[in-house]
């Protein structure tokens, strides 16, 4: 586990009632050392330093294989975010929160004594549109078995695998997917994207083209002493909200689902995992080859600090 620590200041500077995003050192603590890592990042930071103040977009795919956060477990357990320079831009990495960057044939847990009460996973199912698009590399569905997510559940933990509108995937997960997970679903939902008037995004009499997108949940059967709580999930979910402008990004599950969870202390390691993921979150253990790509300080602004009296 690499553990990204700020080296004597928090990146995070607050001057009277705006937030300023501070450049600062950091240093990379391994079990064993990493020079070739300090290297790596010098490197990046010094690259950065020629734009000017720029924030380029990162290109992931570009990165070298040797760079320190391939197949690397990262951790910030400070209470700070933290800023890392890459290429010609820098990521931001939330408190409290670790990932791994890598492609499934590399995934992993940490270790067998890792256990999550909430997973999310956004699979990027084979699909017309991404193909003509080139927008992602999809899955073969099957690659989703490469993740041994059955022992690494608490019981009453909750699963929530989002698809799409072709009735084979669906089948897929409900058929074979949780039952080689070893959860049992228990709901549907449908996320129903509006305008910013709440109106349908889509005319609901367009058959190519739906205003909403499905999510499939289920659980780990709870212990004897919780059944009480598995009857509390609704048997069909529909929340709203205004899309995201980037293309497949999908709403934060946490205020809406946090009261179906199992009341479990997460502890110093975050209890939520989300798979295919594009952003690390505070709370949260990250995995995907693009985990970091909304981290990107191309895809942040600064606002003011909220007081809330």
């Amino acid at each position: 586990m690499i553990h990204l620590e700020p080296h004597l200041e928090a990146v995070l500077h607050y001057c009277g009632n705006a937030v300023y995003l501070r450049k600062s050192a950091y240093t990379l603590n391994t079990p064993h050392g990493s020079t070739q890592a300090q290297q790596s990042l010098q490197k990046d930071s010094t690259d950065e330093s020629q734009t000017n103040g720029t924030n380029p977009q990162i290109e992931w795919s570009k990165l070298p294989a040797e760079h320190p956060f391939f197949n690397e477990f990262c951790a910030n357990p400070t209470a700070s975010p933290l800023r890392i320079p890459i290429q010609l831009s820098s990521v931001y990495i939330p408190p409290h929160s670790s990932f791994l960057l890598s492609d499934i044939r590399a995934f992993r847990f940490e270790s067998s004594q890792s256990r999550y009460k909430f997973v999310v996973v956004d699979p990027p199912w084979p699909n017309l549109s991404a193909a003509r698009s080139s927008a992602y590399d999809t899955l073969d569905p099957y690659e989703l078995f490469r993740i041994p997510l059955r022992d690494h559940l608490i019981p009453g933990a909750l699963v929530a695998v989002w698809v799409t509108h072709k009735e084979k995937y669906r089948t897929f997960v409900l058929e074979k997917l949780f039952s080689a997970w070893g959860v049992e679903f228990i709901s549907e939902g449908r996320w129903m994207k509006v305008t910013t008037n709440g109106e349908p995004m889509f005319d609901a009499k367009l058959k190519n083209r739906k205003s909403y997108e499905v999510v499939l949940f289920g659980r780990r059967r709870f212990s004897d002493e919780n059944l009480l709580e598995a009857a509390a999930f609704p048997e069909f979910l529909t929340f709203s909200s205004v899309p995201s402008s980037h293309h497949s990004q999908k709403p934060f599950l946490d205020s809406l689902l946090d009261p179906y969870l199992p009341s479990t202390d997460d502890g110093p390691q975050p209890m939520r995992l989300e798979l295919f993921a594009r952003m690390v979150r505070s709370g949260w253990h990250s995995w995907g080859n693009e985990c970091l790509k909304f981290n990107d300080a191309a895809f942040l602004e600064e606002r003011p600090k909220v007081l809330i009296e």
